[in-house]
């Protein structure tokens, strides 16, 4: 398997919301690449709640679990810690040896302002009504297209049309004449 920098990767036991796009000629079917995958359920460790207005805000990692994990990583590479250079190079990277040595002062972090704890379920919820909010929005779009000359109308005047052809109003009522 090929990993394309930009695209999404999924685990076993992830639920998300994808769109999904197929014209048989793309690297990556998912839209927008990363943008097109909404991930519903968070790993345990994650803390997550939905804003006012339903945005979904995930606690940060604190900064030292991160420089923690980092060092972690950094022993398990190829390096021996009885060897002085390797000794000395951790020291001067981390300032220690020891992952639990590693403390960074950093605010307490708290979720907004009238935001409640995150459900999967009710995201779903959020993002399908986001999605058939926009759809309709586009459906609508349709229906009033480019002006078109319109016969037995004037024709140095400008109307619009529906997707039957039927000229519209600038009120979008429909008249009686169909476009050319």
């Amino acid at each position: 398997m090929v990993d394309i920098p930009g695209t999404p990767s999924f685990n076993v036991g992830e639920h998300l919301i994808l769109f999904v796009t197929d014209n048989g000629n793309v690297i990556s079917p998912i839209v927008g690449w990363n943008q097109g995958a909404y991930l519903l359920n968070l790993p345990e460790d994650k803390e997550a709640w939905l804003t006012r207005d339903n945005t979904r805000v995930i606690k940060p990692q604190s900064q030292t679990e991160l420089k923690r994990e980092e060092l972690r990583q950094w022993l398990a590479g190829p390096r021996d810690m009885n060897k002085p250079e390797d000794y000395t190079q951790t020291l001067e990277q981390f300032g220690t040896t020891n992952p639990d040595d590693i403390n960074i002062a950093e605010p307490q972090w708290q979720p907004p302002q009238g935001a409640r704890p995150y459900d999967p379920e009710e995201y779903a919820g959020i993002i399908g009504r986001q999605i058939e909010t926009e759809l309709a929005k586009q459906q609508a779009g349709k229906a009033i297209q480019e002006p078109k000359p319109v016969k037995n109308l004037d024709s140095r005047q400008k109307f619009y049309t529906d997707a039957e052809g039927f000229a519209l109003d600038p009120a979008g009522k429909r008249l009686e004449s169909r476009s050319e």
